[in-house]
């Protein structure tokens, strides 16, 4: 287990970033395209200067330009539908 624990601490950055891929993804219900590969390095970055905060992953998503402005939502369909 503490061989397993080392592995894992001396990789953080890149398991950071594959977390937050995988995250970012489940969050936009589809998979990342080569757009979305700033936006997982900024919450990357920001995770890492925050001490690897799960806070500020979460924060970062929702605050994500891609999340917040998904194409084909709820909102915007019922929105073209009034025009």
């Amino acid at each position: 287990m503490d061989d397993l624990k080392k592995a894992l601490l001396a990789r953080k950055d890149v398991i950071i970033r594959n977390l937050t891929s995988k995250m970012l993804g489940y969050a936009l219900g589809r998979g990342l395209t080569l757009g979305d590969s700033c936006t997982v390095d900024q919450i990357a970055a920001q995770i890492a200067k925050d001490n690897y905060s799960a806070q500020t992953l979460i924060r970062g998503i929702v605050l994500s330009v891609p999340f917040r402005y998904q194409a084909g939502t709820i909102l915007n369909k019922a929105v073209k539908e009034t025009e």
